[in-house]
């Protein structure tokens, strides 16, 4: 099985996620091998599809989770980032309209901006466009 290999916020650091097992025949559980056992990141994607030629709407998680042990409690807490995809089955909805409406959300939550008012509570309500890859320290 394939790994898969993202980008973290700074733009340059890669991220691998290896295989690591299959639950049922529609999820799939990647991990970090390099967070180790004790405070692990993971990758975990699940299809939820509507039998042949069903009507209904078909959905996909991609769900990304990092866990860590608070220090001044030793509770485990676990930090985690999702993106639900729901296709109705129908020959008005398009690849083409998908794959617009990925590029539309990954310009939105790039922005440096737009990330930092999320984890504050907030939702920037102006046009916060700021170039490059999300820098925390400009936060």
């Amino acid at each position: 099985m394939p790994s898969i290999i993202v980008t973290k916020s700074d733009g340059t650091t890669d991220v691998t996620y290896d295989f690591q097992q299959q639950q049922g025949s529609n999820i799939r559980v990647y991990g970090n091998a390099a967070s180790g056992l004790v405070e692990p990141e993971t990758l975990r994607i699940q299809h939820v599809l509507r039998p042949p030629n069903a009507k209904g709407t078909d959905r996909h998680n991609i769900v990304f989770t990092k866990s860590v042990v608070e220090d001044a409690t030793n509770n485990f807490l676990q930090l985690s980032c999702s993106l639900q995809i729901s296709v109705p089955r129908s020959s008005e909805i398009t690849l083409a309209m998908l794959k617009d409406m990925i590029a539309q959300l990954t310009s939105y939550i790039s922005r440096t901006a737009t990330v930092t008012s999320i984890f504050n509570g907030a939702t920037p309500e102006t046009d916060c466009n700021v170039t490059g890859p999300f820098n925390p320290s400009l936060a």
